[in-house]
């Protein structure tokens, strides 16, 4: 179960703090942890969860390779945090991938 961090890093200026809507999109690079197959651009929202053996969670992708089925990804319960202060660096979102690896991020779009 790794966790990995969006971090978020910049400079403020007249801004107190950065945070999230609640409609917000996360884009992401993915990769299979088994035969490397790439998703590209895939969204995660805190607002769609989909049903998978007893829990939910917020992407679940079927893997055209290898055929892997439960390929997750879920934003850890209060890991949204909002960014502030001057220099702005933090961590934005924590997110639980399982069979996937994290390629990149373009953070919002």
């Amino acid at each position: 179960m790794p966790l990995f961090n969006l971090n978020f890093s910049g400079e403020f200026e007249n801004i107190q703090s950065l945070v999230a809507d609640s409609d917000v999109r996360y884009f992401l690079t993915l990769q299979c942890s088994n035969c490397g197959e790439n998703f590209q651009d895939i969204y995660i929202s805190p607002e769609e969860t989909v049903e998978v053996v007893k829990k939910e969670v917020h992407l679940m992708i079927k893997c055209k390779g290898c055929q892997r089925k439960n390929n997750t990804v879920q934003i850890v319960l209060n890991s949204q945090n909002p960014i502030s202060g001057e220099e702005g660096n933090g961590t934005f979102v924590t997110l639980d991938c399982r069979l996937v690896k994290y390629e990149k991020k373009d953070i919002m779009k």
